[in-house]
């Protein structure tokens, strides 16, 4: 009961760069977030060396990372541009994990959530089995 709350918390209310909220990416984007209860954490650093693995993969996938640390988050891999975690955040330091990775799909609804590493090709397997995305690869085949 308490991870479907926690789900619905992060899929509904979050809040990201200048009070757009996670809803504003629905239909046009995947999110990873990166969640980091310690940002020193191996996995959360291991997890940040995959992601950087594959950009054109993650492009390709309509993919937006968002890294969340104790007391601030950023949008992106790459930079320190990182704001301080408002209070839509708050929630998503309330697990015992030190670090989780969560997919949320085009339609806003949490596809995965892991507190160990995900490989890049278990996670774009995930996706590229989902029905959006095997439609967006035909209409990329049909244009070829």
């Amino acid at each position: 009961m308490i991870r479907i709350l926690f789900l619905a918390i992060i899929s509904m209310s979050l809040q990201t760069t200048k009070g757009q909220n996670l809803d504003s990416f629905r239909w046009q984007n995947r999110i990873i977030l990166l969640v980091a209860n310690e940002p020193g954490s191996e996995a959360y650093a291991s997890q940040l060396l995959e992601l950087r693995s594959d950009l054109d993969g993650l492009k390709e996938r309509k993919i937006i990372v968002f890294r969340v640390e104790q007391e601030r988050y950023s949008r992106g891999l790459q930079g320190d541009h990182w704001l301080k975690r408002e209070k839509e955040f708050s929630d998503l330091g309330s697990t015992d994990h030190e670090f989780q990775c969560i997919l949320i799909g085009l339609d806003g609804g949490v596809k995965l959530q892991e507190t160990s590493v995900v490989a890049l090709k278990d996670l774009f397997a995930l996706i590229d089995r989902m029905p959006m995305r095997r439609r967006e690869i035909m209409e990329k085949a049909k244009l070829k």
